[in-house]
């Protein structure tokens, strides 16, 4: 009777993957001889778990428009009486994720205690989950995240590195605002648990960095604006089909460029030579010209391209850049071609055809450079100077980089104090920025892998997909030694590739923008006000059917003005909801959630209204207007968040347990 019941089972969940999600299904079909013959594995006894928690809110983290409605929400908090924990109030998270799928008894327990409404299952080895088909009724563990409008994935990986940046795709593209408190828990595989969070660790708060800010795309549509309606103004065209028959060299300007510069001008001959940002002075001090150079950056450009064409002959190199870029940046130019960012507010507004866009382009310029590579047909890409970090924590870029000169003496190195693998063997260290870098281009590599090789031969972090080359072995048979393909010719068609012609963008449409805005301003408002209660997570699904944080990230935009008006707020919007939710789950009395729900909405609704009247004035007219400089773009030094009430430690603890505070949530102070 027990055979049937469980071969029942068996059959009931390979059809519920089968019709939920095939490509999970099409993998363990793969297995099945190997999970029949490991049938009877013994299920670990211990549970190993991590909670990540978004970094308190400080004066200097945050923009002036998020930091004044933390202000005015806590100022009006403590006058209510509301008082909060260090911590959150209850183990309840928008995020799960379970490490070990062979325990779903122990999952449907956990799925009702903190009421995930996304979980990733990850399960290294895919026979583990396949045989756990013979035990486990799946079709429960489905009902149970569904039941809340959840939704429940599989990670079928047994790689750490690319575990750690799934899950945060997951994340970024599920709601970004709930990240505070998300939650790991290890049934099994604990060393592979481990260097999981491990990963996640180093990378938690980088979730409130790469939104992206109301004044930032203000600006960048300024600046999109004025580049694209030049007369002469060209746009980059993706051609990753057309094979070049030589390298690629994409050089940044980490500290080992200094060592491997010399190769890099014996071989550029035999390549077309990709300088990423900053790398540009180092090579054309060393006497080499790059061919492309390549920029992603709004501001803070031209003072670096500018100080190379002061001082060198910069005839000859194309700049391939981002359309957002400050125009003072493009003047010193002889030939520019602009490209589109999907994650970015010009794009939805301007941008015709996906191949006008270079895919996974940021966070860095090097992500750029490499993406340019790829997109423009080269099957062999070399990478210089590309280190993302340094074998010494106080090292950082090229010693002839713009970061070395007078003129760059306000750069603020950060601190590298992530310890990674290195390239060529041992450790390195990285920051938590070049981290997220350093996974983004791994994830370009994996894409776009296929008859493509990848050679890393620069002194930093390991780059999975990337073989360890080092600079001198170029010249050895079977590398770039003999190599002969006309290289001037491989640029000109890259080059006469590029589009032109007049408009690329017509009149500015100062009327639909306008009326998008208002729009946009009167959804979301009406669905913050139907929320009704605040403590079930569920009520930010909604507001993310409205911010819709897959566009831009995974999706390509569909070319409309109300897709413009959405990019242009959500990431202020995005960082005004972390920190509603860092607040409203950390309210000590379960009675007061409702009552800081309230005002924080009230708070977040009159923020954005001041948005709203910025874009509007900006915006509506006849052509974009860029942010007046007198608009702060911080809180001003002297502000600070008000002080929270505090909690006597021996006062019994406000969350219910009965417990005095110093034995309860007080812990953690």
């Amino acid at each position: 009777m027990t055979g049937n019941k469980n071969r029942n089972l068996k059959a009931r969940n390979l059809d519920l993957f089968r019709r939920g999600v095939p490509e999970i299904y099409a993998r363990l079909l793969e297995v099945e001889h190997v999970a029949d013959a490991a049938a009877g594995a013994p299920p670990a006894e211990r549970t190993y778990s991590a909670r990540f928690t978004v970094k308190a809110p400080a004066r200097e983290d945050l923009d002036a428009h998020t930091f004044h409605l933390l202000q005015g929400a806590l100022r009006r908090a403590t006058d209510a009486g509301i008082a909060f924990f260090a911590e959150p109030r209850s183990p309840e998270t928008y995020f799960l994720v379970v490490v070990g799928a062979g325990h779903g008894g122990r999952l449907l327990a956990l799925l009702e205690r903190i009421r995930p409404l996304c979980v990733v299952v990850v399960e290294p080895d895919a026979g583990a989950l396949r045989r756990s088909f013979d035990s486990i009724d799946w079709t429960a563990v489905f009902r149970a995240v569904r039941a809340r409008a959840g939704e429940l994935h599989f990670l079928l990986e047994d790689d750490a590195d690319r575990v750690s940046a799934n899950v945060w795709r997951v994340l970024r593209k599920t709601n970004p605002a709930a990240a505070d408190g998300f939650t790991v828990v290890a049934h099994d595989h604990h060393d592979f648990a481990r260097r999981i969070i491990r990963n996640l660790a180093d990378e938690a708060q980088l979730i409130v960095a790469g939104l992206g800010f109301f004044h930032d795309e203000m600006l960048m549509l300024a600046n999109a604006y004025r580049n694209l309606g030049a007369a002469n103004a060209r746009v980059f065209k993706r051609t990753p089909d057309r094979d070049r028959g030589l390298p690629a060299f994409v050089i940044g300007s980490g500290p080992s460029l200094d060592w491997a510069i010399d190769a890099v001008k014996e071989h550029a001959g035999k390549a077309v030579v990709v300088s990423c940002g900053s790398a540009f002075r180092p090579l054309v001090k060393k006497g080499i010209v790059p061919d492309f150079q390549i920029e992603i950056e709004n501001i803070n450009v031209s003072p670096l391209t500018t100080q190379v064409a002061r001082e060198h002959d910069i005839t000859g190199v194309t700049l391939v850049t981002a359309c957002t870029v400050d125009p003072a940046a493009v003047s010193v130019f002889d030939d520019v071609a602009y490209f589109f960012r999907k994650a970015l507010s010009p794009y939805p507004l301007f941008c015709r055809t996906e191949d006008w866009s270079l895919p996974l382009p940021g966070p860095t310029v090097v992500n750029a450079g490499l993406s340019f590579a790829q997109a423009t047909g080269f099957r062999d890409v070399y990478l210089f100077g590309v280190d993302f970090g340094s074998q010494l924590p106080y090292q950082h870029h090229a010693k002839d980089a713009f970061h070395h000169t007078p003129e760059g003496t306000a750069y603020k190195h950060v601190s590298y104090d992530i310890e990674v693998d290195a390239n060529f063997g041992g450790t390195c260290f990285t920051d938590r920025g070049l981290f997220a870098a350093r996974d983004n281009l791994v994830e370009a590599i994996r894409v776009c892998g296929d008859g493509r090789r990848y050679f890393n031969c620069s002194d930093g972090v390991a780059i999975h997909g990337a073989r360890p080359t080092r600079p001198e072995d170029l010249a050895h048979p079977g590398a770039l030694a003999g190599l002969d393909v006309d290289k001037r010719a491989a640029v000109r068609d890259i080059v006469g590739g590029f589009e032109s012609g007049a408009m690329l963008v017509g009149a500015w449409p100062g009327d639909a923008v306008g009326n998008a805005i208002e729009a946009y301003a009167g959804r979301l408002k009406a669905c913050m006000a139907a929320i009704e209660n605040f403590g079930d997570k569920a009520f930010y699904q909604p507001l993310m059917a409205i911010l819709r944080p897959q566009m831009g990230y995974l999706d390509t935009p569909d070319r409309s003005t109300e897709n413009a008006v959405n990019i242009l707020f959500r990431g202020t919007l995005f960082g005004m909801l972390i920190f509603f939710e860092y607040y409203l789950s950390r309210v000590a009395d379960p009675a007061h959630v409702e009552r800081f729900g309230a005002i924080a909405r009230d708070q977040l609704i009159r923020r954005f209204d001041v948005l709203k009247e910025l874009a509007l004035a900006g915006l509506g007219g006849e052509a974009p207007r860029p942010p007046s400089p007198s608009e702060p773009v911080a809180a001003a030094a002297g502000e600070a968040l008000p002080e929270l009430l505090r909690i006597g430690r021996n006062a019994v603890c406000p969350c219910g347990s009965g417990l005095k505070y110093k034995h309860c949530h007080g812990k953690a102070d």
